[in-house]
């Protein structure tokens, strides 16, 4: 598919801006707010990793950040964690819709749906998905709904006319398209082309294409705008929206363009008829109603003149970056008319010697033709020729003895030489530029591999780091730069306030420049408080502080 898609993909390339998804555009600057509430919510999964919030804030910070695949594993986990979470499973969605996963995602706004979570903020994303899944129905009642909602939204709008062209209904698409045709927005221009296209209207189709694209675009994308009828609802809205179009159906032939309405009514009345064979008669009356249309048809205006607010003409093409070349047309000059040619009298023999037969210059010919040419010229006659004798029997040679007896002259020899020469280097070439492409290669996927060696022991030692100091609740009695006089305060300390500090184990971390003397670690934070109440009341001076998840706590006596 992709093979055949790169016309169409060109296509809307230069005929309009890229079609974006809601989602999927990588903002300039991340908003403050996204990257706060990320981290926020990474805080969170770092201490409890099952958290299904945490993971849902995660996944719609990264879709704010347009980080889509981020987003896709945070819902994925949240949807791993509870199967039952409506909220993840819309997340998955509109991640989805934006990854062109549009069969998953429309099950899962289904499954939302059906787990009573609305899905009105992405119903722009639920329409879509309808749309490619084939469920044209289900389109347009979101699109209605987002218009209502929204009737500026132009986006919207012209999904709408797509989902309604697929459908069959072109006079709703083409009143949809209209104000967007009018202001000249070129991507609606290109829309009309593939509705019309779509809906057997070819040669309004291929108009629009020869105006609004370069020529030898437009020629290129002339089969595929033909072929357009023969492809399925969820395939035509992939061909308009992405670009995608299915191989085989190039090779079948394009269907006969829609004629006029009667042509079109006789076709679903023999549909509808169960393909019973016509009579004599029918065929009849069906071919002289054609004719009649035809004739009504040519003798009425043309439709546009009779429409009270035409549609304004396509805007100009937009420039190629290479446009093709044009050939230089030459004027041929009219050949003079060719002569009849008269037979040649039965008396005249059937061959001649070939020393006799010449062949006349063409001004000769020409001469005799316009002076004579009602008078047959006369035969010489020639004399008999005499009999050939008898072949000589050969003796019959061998393939072997032919091919034996062949010899290659000295130029032929040479030549195939340097062509010989010639086909080595460029054979030691390609291998020499293969080698080198095989050993890049190789030393891409080393780094990569190395990379992902380092990344992988990063994360490991991270995760051991964060499972050997999770966050806990401490006192802390002093600060000093020397752990050993840490300890010597500690001893201290403990012959001083010893009935409320007896059984603590002494602990020392960072503390900017300095230490902590801490004791604990103490279960809950009403703990360790309640600690530091009585040595306080003893006349001591500490307080609380609870550690982060992986910050290094080490006993006093093993750092």
């Amino acid at each position: 598919m992709k093979s055949t898609s790169c016309i169409l993909a060109l296509s809307l390339a230069i005929a309009a801006p890229v079609f974006a998804q809601s989602g999927g555009m990588v903002q300039a600057t991340p908003p403050a707010e996204a990257v706060a509430a990320l981290n926020r919510h990474l805080a969170s999964l770092s201490r409890n990793p099952q958290d299904v919030n945490a993971l849902l804030g995660a996944g719609q910070a990264a879709l704010d950040l347009g980080d889509i695949q981020a987003a896709n594993g945070f819902f994925t986990r949240a949807n791993m964690v509870d199967g039952r979470n409506g909220r993840a499973r819309l997340g998955l969605a509109v991640v989805q819709i934006a990854l062109k996963q549009p069969a998953d995602a429309a099950a899962n706004f289904d499954a939302a749906s059906a787990l009573g979570v609305s899905a009105q903020a992405h119903l722009p994303e639920r329409a879509l998905a309808y749309d490619l899944t084939g469920q044209q129905a289900k389109a347009q009642q979101d699109y209605r709904a987002v218009l209502q909602a929204n009737p500026n939204d132009n986006t919207a709008r012209l999904n709408y006319a797509v989902s309604l062209g697929v459908s069959g209904n072109l006079a709703e698409a083409e009143q949809q398209l209209k104000p967007a045709l009018t202001s000249g927005d070129r991507e609606a221009w290109r829309i009309r082309a593939f509705v019309l296209a779509m809906n057997g209207q070819m040669a309004e189709a291929r108009s629009i294409a020869q105006t609004t694209l370069p020529k030898g675009l437009a020629d290129a994308l002339e089969p595929y705008l033909q072929r357009l009828p023969l492809l399925t609802a969820s395939q035509k809205v992939s061909a308009v929206h992405y670009g995608e179009y299915p191989a085989d159906v190039l090779r079948l032939a394009a269907p006969e363009p829609a004629r006029n309405r009667d042509t079109q009514v006789a076709a679903t009345t023999e549909r509808e008829r169960g393909g019973r064979r016509q009579t004599a008669a029918e065929r009849r009356a069906a071919q002289q109603a054609a004719r009649r249309a035809s004739q009504a048809q040519a003798q009425q205006p043309a439709p546009a003149a009779a429409v009270a607010q035409p549609l304004p003409p396509p805007p100009p093409p937009a420039p190629a970056a290479s446009p093709p070349p044009q050939q230089p047309v030459q004027t041929a000059a009219r050949a003079p008319a060719p002569q009849p040619t008269r037979p040649v009298p039965s008396s005249a023999p059937a061959t001649q010697p070939a020393s006799r037969v010449t062949n006349p210059a063409p001004t000769a010919v020409a001469a005799v033709a316009s002076a004579a040419p009602s008078t047959p010229a006369p035969v010489a006659s020639a004399p008999t020729p005499a009999p050939a004798p008898a072949p000589v029997p050969q003796p019959v040679r061998s393939l072997g003895d032919t091919l034996q007896a062949l010899e290659v002259p000295e130029g032929e020899r040479r030549q195939v030489a340097v062509a010989d020469l010639s086909a080595v280097a460029r054979i030691q070439e390609q291998r020499r530029v293969a080698a080198a492409a095989q050993q890049a290669k190789a030393k891409a996927d080393a780094e990569a591999r190395a990379k992902a060696e380092a990344e992988r022991k990063a994360e490991a030692e991270r995760k051991a780091k964060l499972a050997a100091n999770p966050s806990r609740n401490w006192v802390q009695l002093a600060a000093g730069r020397d752990p050993a006089a840490l300890a010597f305060d500690l001893r201290r300390l403990r012959r001083t306030y010893g009935d409320t500090i007896a059984g603590q184990d002494g602990w020392t971390a960072t503390w900017g420049e300095t230490r902590r003397l801490l004791i604990g670690p103490f279960r809950r934070p009403e703990d360790a408080r309640a600690v530091v109440a009585e040595l306080r009341k003893a006349g001591g001076d500490a307080f609380f502080w609870q550690s982060e998840a992986g910050e290094e706590v080490s006993k006093i006596g093993t750092q």
